[in-house]
């Protein structure tokens, strides 16, 4: 099972953690061979005595695409990897979307703090829609005070934290999560929330004791979750296949508490306003409380219960 990586996007508003999320960008072209797209969006404030987009203005998009374009070329002057511009006009969300969707892009690239005050004011959180609207993979970098900004210097990852449904088959999350971890040769722990008390379509209730039968779905689903694991990345990589009971938003942030990954995969499902409200999500509680790096990606269909991760 692999996951191609052919053509990256990386968001950038030239901020310095967006130039973090670039040498992620950069790290990824190189190990996986890829085609580097640099996006970015002239999106901006209103001219509100005129009612436009200040940058819609003809000289204004002129002026800041040239900008762009510049501050794109002296941030890769250094880099080791060949690159293309996508500077665009319009809202930032909805325009890499379109972007990625016409290149079939493999992921998409972005900070996950990024953007000035002034910037929120008028754009809103960019970060959490776009998990939510994008065909493809997003990895969505954190800050790292610590972190030197050095584009000539790969990025990588170590530890790597995959939350595999046991729904869909195949399995985006673990593919990309194989992939990463053997490219890396990071550890990798397959992890899955086993939250229903009962599962009458993998064993008869009624059959064995509430305990035997409870017992028996676990087993079941640890063999699933260590026959996903094929020989060739248990070679190159430490593995794990974990189940645990519970609700998966908080048995996942706690298992990422004790092993903090530097990396966590999880599935999006696209979700109603009121279902998110009555449900919940495991990947917004994900994006909003760990300091790993983020890897959402896109589920085909909702599960049978409703209440799946993602």
């Amino acid at each position: 099972m692999s996951f191609p990586l052919k053509r990256i996007i990386t968001a950038l508003d030239f901020s310095p953690h967006s130039q973090q999320a670039l040498g992620y960008g950069i790290a990824l072209t190189l190990r996986f061979d890829a085609e580097l797209y640099l996006f970015h969006s002239l999106f901006g404030p209103q001219d509100t005595f005129h009612n436009i987009d200040i940058n819609r203005r003809p000289q204004g998009i002129a002026r800041q695409t040239e900008e762009a374009r510049e501050q794109m070329q002296a941030l890769m002057e250094s880099s080791p990897v060949a690159w293309r511009p996508l500077i665009c006009n319009g809202p930032p969300v909805e325009t890499i979307a379109g972007e990625a969707a016409h290149l079939k892009a493999d992921l998409v690239v972005a900070a996950g703090h990024g953007l000035s005050v002034l910037q929120k004011l008028f754009l809103g959180r960019v970060v959490d829609p776009m998990a939510r609207t994008l065909a493809c993979p997003l990895l969505i970098v954190r800050k790292d005070e610590q972190a030197p900004l050095d584009l000539a210097r790969p990025a990588g990852f170590k530890n790597i934290v995959a939350a595999c449904t046991l729904r869909d088959d195949p399995d985006p999350v673990t593919a990309i999560g194989l992939s990463l971890a053997q490219a890396y040769g990071a550890e990798l722990h397959l992890f899955h929330s086993l939250e229903a008390p009962l599962d009458e379509t993998a064993v008869n209730p009624t059959s064995a004791p509430y305990s035997e039968v409870q017992q028996a779905l676990y087993s079941q689903r640890l063999e699933a979750l260590q026959a996903l694991i094929p020989p060739q990345t248990r070679e190159v990589c430490r593995t794990h296949a974990v189940v645990q009971p519970g609700m998966p938003a908080e048995n996942l942030a706690g298992y990422c508490r004790k092993t903090r990954p530097d990396l966590i995969i999880v599935g999006v499902r696209r979700r109603s306003l009121m279902k998110k409200l009555m449900v919940g999500s495991t990947t917004e509680a994900i994006l909003h409380q760990h300091r790993a790096h983020v890897l959402t990606v896109p589920l085909a269909t909702p599960p049978a219960n409703g209440r799946e991760a993602g």
